[in-house]
């Protein structure tokens, strides 16, 4: 019987590490460049070219040499509320920041990305979590046999505590 248990706990130990890698979700590449693109144009948007305009023609009739300077508060328009110039980098040069991203992610795809679409992923996880629901009922049943027969084996201390109340139940 101890045996077994070993054996069901190696299990349980295994398809603990695969739900994890599937949880940490990485992406196909297609889907991290989706994100990239969404991304850069995302920070495109927050840049307000009217800001930076009005901004411009404030002065005693000349416009100010310093509209391009990136400070800690930045100019309003030209970064966000945290002085980032993301924004109006991805606004002035959207195409090229998106081009170098995806150049990247192309260099780094085959070791970074995953082959396995989203809904496949989601699938394993759910497949993965029932499995590991379905050894750890086994691995309690078998822990409850045990004392039941006088030989106490230590519950492990991950155990789900709705594993060990569903068994005491039954």
């Amino acid at each position: 019987m101890a045996k077994s248990i070993e054996t069901i706990r190696k299990r349980i130990s295994d398809t603990k590490t695969e739900i994890e890698e599937l949880r940490l979700g990485r992406l196909t590449r297609d889907e991290t460049e989706q994100r990239l693109v969404d991304f850069v144009d995302e920070q495109a948007r927050k840049f307000s070219a009217e800001n930076f305009v009005i901004q411009a023609t404030l002065g005693a009739g000349r416009i100010r040499d310093d509209l391009f300077e990136v400070h800690t508060r930045g100019v309003p328009g030209a970064s966000d509320q945290f002085g980032s110039i993301a924004p109006w980098i991805c606004w002035a040069a959207n195409e090229q920041v998106k081009k170098h991203l995806i150049n990247t992610l192309d260099s780094m795809a085959t070791d970074l990305c995953s082959d396995t679409p989203r809904d496949e992923r989601e699938k394993a996880l759910a497949d993965k979590l029932a499995l590991l629901d379905e050894l750890e009922t086994e691995e309690e049943r078998l822990v409850c046999e045990s004392e039941q027969k006088g030989v106490p084996i230590p519950r492990r201390r991950d155990c789900r505590p709705e594993i060990v109340l569903a068994a005491e139940v039954a």
